[in-house]
């Protein structure tokens, strides 16, 4: 999101594709796959285009300075062994670390230049993005050069087993955990408690579960498919050239297709096993035994990426520790009780392929359906109002219009709860500025249903502020039936 402006609009294909990641996660590929096969199909609503292109709600914020932290114990008691690898982790990272920048996506370039050192080349490939956006472009492809240096370090590790890539691997990945990927910045306060507390400090091993569970996790994820990916190939490759009918082949490369992350194996191998015994008495034996043979090395691979991790990082001491220690100690501060301050939402009316993935913005249950996310873009009543706290999209509001009757519908007002933030007297300070915003015509009318939205904070502000409103007759049609307000029969009028 580095090289677009709020409010995010990503209208062409083309435009998508140059906003997701080098290894994007399934809902950005979903959203990359919509575009290509329906983005033509979209229909803004008329009312889209008498509304301004964006307004701000003024409203009050209480702010409690609260957070869970974990309490400050020494665990070392009997447990020298398990301080002494909470130590050894601590002063290679520390080793790891030393002399990194504050700048992300400084670290891409350092891996690139070490594996250099180690004979690991990087792609040639050049990026052909517009001028406009070249230096993110050259950041990004910069991460995926290194991604990609890295991949190839491992799986020349795993087939010699040479310290010297063991080395390169462990100092590149704990290089980047060192990094807050929320802020894009190196995380100054791990780095002064790991050189200032003891190794025994309960806080020195809840930092360690942070770096190599939690960050390295999401790190795994995004290497694991173009690992999984180069063997893929392979994999499907040697099938198709072993004498299987064609129809088999077809279902076990369907099968291997679907293998995304490590949890996908069992179930994968299950498939295939009864595909495999359904046609043992028309194959020869010797050919299935070879089919076997290859997808069991296809997950051999995929199985050995993920032991990688787990045995470098000391992945399954860390985590019975931290749940033994940490889990059970973390505890809710309130620093400050409550501050009201002023703080301003910027609103702009939307419709375009970026809000297929709406629902990922504000936490709400969309980010999961496909189908959903899908539907919602192709209904041509549809619009979305996303709501921006600074330059962060952080909610929507969903809007169905039914302006040839007079009416709008707001069918969900989702905004993703942020620790330590309290929206003061929401619904009647929003609701008025809103109104007056949304109204471009005065016998226009905007419902509500009685449930506008899942979280608890909007609802009950809204349940307050319902009670003394009029109340209409509405139903949607059919066509809208994956809304939430399909089942609705009476709504709130709210403006």
């Amino acid at each position: 999101m580095l090289h677009i402006q709020p409010p995010y609009r990503l209208e062409t294909v083309e435009e998508v594709k140059r906003f997701i990641p080098p290894h994007p996660n399934e809902r950005q590929r979903a959203m990359l796959r919509f575009a290509k096969n329906s983005a033509m199909q979209i229909v803004k609503p008329p009312i889209l285009g008498l509304l301004p292109r964006q307004f701000g709600i003024d409203l009050r914020e209480v702010t409690m300075a609260a957070r869970w932290i974990v309490e400050d114990i020494d665990i070392s008691s009997g447990l020298e062994d398990a301080v002494s690898l909470i130590d050894d982790e601590r002063k290679h990272f520390l080793e790891a670390a030393e002399g990194l920048h504050d700048d992300y996506f400084d670290v891409f370039k350092r891996i690139i230049i070490a594996g250099g050192e180690y004979g690991l080349k990087k792609s040639g490939t050049k990026s052909q993005e517009e001028p406009s956006s070249a230096i993110v472009s050259s950041l990004l492809q910069d991460q995926s050069d290194a991604y990609d240096l890295l991949l190839k370090a491992l799986r020349r590790y795993l087939n010699t087993k040479k310290d010297i890539y063991l080395g390169f691997l462990k100092r590149s990945l704990s290089q980047i955990c060192a990094f807050d990927r929320n802020k894009y910045r190196l995380d100054h306060a791990i780095m002064n408690r790991f050189r200032s507390l003891p190794a025994s400090s309960s806080l020195i091993l809840n930092d360690l579960h942070t770096l190599y569970i939690e960050r390295l996790e999401k790190l795994k994820m995004e290497m694991f498919r173009p690992h999984c990916h180069h063997f893929l190939l392979s994999a499907k490759n040697k099938i198709t050239k072993i004498s299987l009918p064609a129809n088999v082949k077809r279902n076990i490369i369907d099968v291997l297709n679907k293998v995304s992350y490590i949890q996908d194996i069992e179930k994968a191998r299950k498939k295939i096993d009864h595909l495999h015994t359904m046609y043992q008495e028309r194959v020869d034996p010797e050919v299935l035994l070879k089919s076997k043979g290859i997808i069991e090395n296809f997950f051999s691979k995929l199985r050995s990426f993920d032991a990688f991790f787990k045995k470098t990082y000391s992945a399954d001491q860390i985590e019975r520790l931290y749940k033994l220690f940490c889990v059970n100690l973390s505890m809710k501060k309130i620093d400050v009780e409550s501050i009201t301050a002023r703080i301003v939402f910027n609103l702009y009316p939307c419709k375009d392929i970026h809000d297929f993935l709406k629902g990922d913005y504000s936490s709400d249950c969309s980010s999961s359906s496909a189908k959903m996310a899908s539907g919602h873009l192709l209904n041509p009543r549809f619009f979305n109002i996303r709501i921006f706290s600074k330059d962060k999209w952080i909610g929507c509001i969903y809007m169905l219009d039914f302006s040839e009757k007079n009416l709008m519908i707001i069918d969900r007002i989702q905004i993703k709860n942020d620790v330590g933030l309290l929206l003061y007297n929401f619904f009647p300070m929003f609701m008025k500025q809103f109104s007056d915003k949304i109204k471009v015509r005065k016998n226009l009318k905007i419902l509500a249903p009685s449930a506008i939205s899942n979280f608890r904070g909007i609802q009950s502000s809204f349940d307050k502020y319902a009670k003394n409103l009029p109340r209409m007759k509405f139903s949607l049609e059919n066509s809208e039936s994956l809304f939430e307000s399909y089942h609705q029969k009476m709504f709130y009028v709210v403006g």
